[in-house]
């Protein structure tokens, strides 16, 4: 499914898995109709995507009318579809193969006999209205030609301006917050300058960065003031889809006015003789070219081609939306640029409505803008924009315009450019990735967005096609979310980034604010928020998100939104109470269903309707505090795929848990037994997380060896001996499809590895991700090598002792890119290992994130600097530890970031403490970084939690909704209370008057 043709691709999926169902079989006058109907699907489904390929600002009215028709008819053909296979379905309940089974079975077809009578009238019924609604999809087609609605004629009135242009000509005195940027750019492009003219080879820097950001003023910026520098220069633009003969030509143009208009004169082979020309033109110059806006590679590849390596010194400068674009190249470095900082935000805004400094004459200005500016979220296009608008408007009514703007309901040249700019982004996208980044509209503004269940949502809707066998949706999905990433269309999560784990990302507020105008216009998805903020929408929308909705005097859905609830395929709320919701009955054909937050839903009342959805495939229940899921909540879920119980305690499972044989994801915080069985029934999982068992261990961890399609396993045991980790280790050893294993022993002290030593268990080949918390080998063990799992990315372990050589053993994981390592150190002893990086050329080559109890040295080898890519360092470590000989080795590390130091100060004197903090003073300026954070923190230890407890990442969403809860349950106590005094003053005032 994607946002270009709906459903269509799925109706032609099913409808073809339909001509096997036995209903179908039967009739063959029905078959003929189906296929006939099939292939008219084929035709618009291509035409659709056609259609997708036209640039949106050039369709015609008619013409999207003509798609969202079609593609509200695929929606409600695939509804039919799906609602026909759950009936059929219902009359195939399993028989429990027992000793009398069989007259268990007949028992049942004789009883079942009306039932399934009746159920073939149904069916009947239901095809008929699939094939009537097929047919009146065909019709509709036909009444358009391509003519009626592909392009809009370009007029005398209608000139197509390219939105960039002003960045290019923009007069230096208005730039704001790049001279940090510029001057790292310009130190990227000039070193080796001194170097020996042979050895300077062609450099080439890309710039990237989501759009508006200021790539292109940027690169302008620093080409203008190196352009003098080199014997000849070019800043050329590429557009959306180049016509390389003109991209050949602005370049020869540039370099070579008189060789160009030569090359035009001759009008043979153009494109190859113009690349000849520039070839000819560039060969022993020192050149500077800049090649503007790239947005394939395959552009990139083919102008790479015209520009010639040397030893001349020359550079290239590239900027781009996707950071492989020009990565293909080698001796390629990427410089991504961040948005501003709210201090230059600041200056450009009020520098672009006042003039000057950019100082803010005003007070009470000063707190309406800074709402603006926090909704700008930085993108100087954006900032420029708004205050382009906002200069000739009186301030009162500044955040009025605003939301005028982010809902689209103001209009001029400047918020067009901007619009313009920013739907690059998205439509650029193939139609896949685009339905998935239109989903994020259903996330509040600036949120934390986990990753992996997006990704389940994402399958869940359907927006993932298995087309290679050999993958797993999951997998699909996961390459789908980095796309986006590689794209500058969602960005990773500064949390992330400090643990070295891509675990969730973020969209900018202005770009979210565009993808929530375009669902909304696509019928895609509407959103309610608190505060009344609501994305327009109308009664065809499929997907409702809600946030912070807490009027419980009635339901605001329908009002508020006029929504047709038995067309909703998604419903997704947070901190809202359940008496304000839809009712959960209302919806028809409900595949999503994810609360977070939201009280109330622990009553016996909701939690049995949830039963009633039968098209489920996601069901979230996160923070509901249901301890118990009663036997109808799960029973008739046949469908479902992630039940997703995060920051939820469940107490006792129900037995219908054993028929969710499609369920792939089982996610819960805390369950205190799990029923003999119940795992090995559940033989489609490929993620478990179980992150605390209570008790009944042993049998969890015997029935693992049943789910052979696991990918992810996560467990934390409460207690643990021997027997248990014996069958622990013994399931584990044949489970091959593991990529992520996070094993955690919640005891105090930590627990010696002694049976995973003499086991010699071998992770399996494919495993990306290791956490063994709470545990503690003698040393390294043997089977911690690239040999035996070469795709190692994160790696977590405790080792009593680090021996000379085991740092070189994990630097040879050539795709290690975290790496946590704690050693059992006694309260006196401190730890000084000294890591020299440099004798093999994958020597922790990608590590970007190192953190450690103890205190490491960092040397250069004869191999170059130690941890090329290391961006996060992280040291728990004693006051004692605290020396300038390990620190000062900071500065050997050329990618450095942030340093984070965490100083146990149990047992230390006011001295000790004095000069350690001194020394940590003067490390935070050995670096050559500007931009280095070197961060602090103090504790007395913790006694309580193991030290992965420490390191595990926590989701800060679910940490803000989770203190967002306490306050409302503080609240509604509290009110509680006052009504309680209200009632008892007005007893007593009666009883007084008797």
């Amino acid at each position: 499914m994607d946002v270009a043709t709906g459903a269509l691709g799925n109706v032609v999926s099913k409808l073809s898995q339909l001509q096997q169902h036995d209903e179908y079989k039967m009739q063959k006058g029905v078959m003929h109709q189906v296929k006939s109907l099939l292939r008219e699907l084929e035709f618009i489904h291509g035409g659709l995507r056609n259609v997708d390929e036209v640039p949106h600002d050039m369709l015609t009215e008619q013409g999207k009318n003509w798609a969202r028709e079609l593609r509200e008819a695929s929606y409600n053909i695939e509804d039919r579809i799906d609602t026909f296979l759950v009936s059929v379905d219902a009359c195939r309940e399993p028989i429990e193969e027992t000793s009398c089974w069989w007259l268990k079975r007949a028992t049942k077809k004789m009883g079942d006999l009306p039932t399934k009578g009746r159920a073939r009238v149904d069916n009947a019924a239901a095809r008929e209205d699939i094939m009537k609604q097929l047919q009146e999809l065909k019709e509709r087609r036909a009444r358009f030609t391509a003519e009626d609605f592909v392009f809009r004629p370009l007029t005398s009135t209608s000139i197509t301006v390219d939105p960039r242009l002003p960045a290019l000509y923009r007069n230096e005195r208005e730039l704001v917050g790049i001279e940090e940027a510029r001057e790292e750019l310009v130190r990227l492009l000039t070193q080796g300058d001194a170097e020996d003219d042979k050895k300077r080879e062609v450099k080439v820097v890309s710039i990237v960065g989501l759009a508006g950001v200021g790539k292109t003023t940027l690169a302008k910026a620093v080409y203008s003031g190196l352009q003098a520098k080199f014997h000849c220069s070019a800043f050329v633009s590429v557009s959306r889809q180049p016509d390389l003969e003109k991209v050949f030509m602005d370049i020869l143009l540039e370099l070579d006015e008189t060789k160009c208009h030569t090359s035009i004169t001759a009008k043979r082979d153009m494109p190859l003789r113009f690349m000849g020309e520039i070839r000819e033109f560039l060969q022993n110059k020192r050149y500077l070219i800049v090649i503007d806006d790239i947005s394939h590679v395959q552009y990139w590849e083919a102008i790479s081609r015209a520009l010639p390596d040397g030893n001349n010194g020359s550079r290239i400068i590239t900027t781009s939306r996707t950071s492989d674009v020009a990565g293909k190249r080698p001796g390629v470095t990427t410089y991504r640029l961040n948005p501003l900082s709210h201090v230059n935000s600041e200056k450009l805004f009020y520098k672009r409505i006042i003039g000057g400094e950019g100082n803010c004459p005003d007070i009470k200005l000063a707190e309406v803008s800074d709402k603006i500016l926090k909704e700008c979220g930085g993108l100087p296009l954006a900032i420029i924009t708004v205050a382009s608008v906002l200069a000739s408007k009186p301030w009162e009514e500044w955040s009025e315009v605003y939301n005028s703007i982010a809902s689209r309901h103001q209009s001029n040249r400047y918020v067009d450019n901007m619009r313009k700019v920013l739907s690059f982004s998205f439509y650029d996208l193939p139609t896949h990735l685009r339905a998935c980044l239109f989903h994020l509209s259903i996330f509040p503004e600036n949120c934390f967005i986990e990753k992996d269940f997006l990704i389940w949502k994402w399958v869940a809707e359907g927006f993932v096609r298995n087309k290679q066998e050999w993958r797993s949706l999951f997998e699909i999905g996961e390459s789908c979310f980095n796309e986006l990433v590689n794209r500058s269309t969602i960005e990773i999560a500064e949390e992330c980034l400090n643990n070295g784990c891509v675990y969730g990302c973020r969209v900018h507020p202005v770009l979210l604010s565009q993808i929530r105008a375009v669902s909304s216009e696509e019928n895609f998805s509407i959103v309610l928020e608190d505060d009344l903020h609501t994305s327009p929408g109308n009664n065809n929308s499929r997907r409702i998100a809600m946030h912070g909705i807490r009027n419980v005097e009635h339901n605001i859905v329908p009002a508020e939104a006029n929504i047709s609830m038995q067309k909703v395929r998604s419903f997704n709320a947070s901190l809202c109470f359940v008496d304000g919701m839809p009712q959960l009955s209302s919806f028809q054909v409900l595949r999503v269903l994810a609360l977070e937050y939201c009280p109330g839903m622990n009553s016996e009342h909701h939690l049995k309707q949830i039963g009633m959805l039968v098209h489920l495939r996601y069901l979230g229940l996160v923070g509901a505090g249901v301890l118990e899921l009663p036997e109808e909540t799960l029973g008739g879920l046949r469908f479902l795929q992630t039940l997703d119980l995060r920051e939820t305690d469940i107490e006792r499972w129900p037995g219908t848990i054993s028929r969710l044989e499609q369920l792939m994801c089982l996610c819960v915080r805390r369950t205190r037994t799990v029923p003999e069985g119940m795992m090995g029934s559940l033989s489609s999982l490929e993620d478990l997380r179980l992150h605390l068992v209570s008790s009944n261990s042993l049998k969890l961890a015997a029935e693992l060896i049943r789910m052979q399609r696991l990918r992810v396993l996560v467990l934390g045991f409460q207690e643990m001996d021997v027997e248990l980790e014996k069958a622990l280790v013994e399931s584990l050893r044949k489970l091959p499809k593991i990529q992520r294993l996070e094993i955690i022993y919640y005891c105090k002290p930590s627990t010696r590895a002694v049976t995973w030593e003499e086991s010699r268990w071998v992770p399996p080949p494919d495993l990306r991700q290791l956490v063994l918390g709470g545990l503690l080998f003698s040393r390294l063990p043997s089977w911690i090598n690239p040999s035996s799992f070469p795709s190692l990315c994160h790696l977590h372990l405790g080792l009593e002792v680090l021996e000379d050589g085991d740092l070189e053993t994990l630097g040879s994981f050539r795709s290690l890119r975290s790496l946590v390592l704690m050693a059992a150190a006694s309260d006196e002893q401190q730890h000084h290992i000294t890591t020299v990086v440099g004798s093999s050329y994958y020597e922790f080559n990608e590590l970007n994130f190192f953190s450690t109890n103890t205190a490491v040295r960092f040397e250069t080898g004869h191999g170059g600097p130690p941890m090329p890519n290391l961006e996060h360092v992280e040291f728990r470590v004693r006051v004692a530890q605290i020396a300038d000989s390990w620190l000062s080795s900071l500065a050997n590390l050329p990618s450095l970031e942030n340093v984070k130091v965490v100083l146990d100060c149990r047992g230390a004197s006011a001295v000790e403490m004095e000069e350690a903090e001194k020394t940590l003073g003067l490390a935070t300026g050995i670096h050559l970084n500007r931009r280095l954070k070197f961060e602090v923190t103090k504790e007395n230890g913790n006694d309580e939690l193991p030290l992965i407890e420490q390191f595990r990442f926590k989701d800060p969403r679910f940490e803000a909704l989770r203190s967002e809860m306490e306050k409302i349950q503080a609240n509604q106590q509290g009110q509680d209370h006052r009504d309680n005094d209200s009632d008892e003053e007005i007893t007593l005032a009666k009883a007084a008057s008797e």
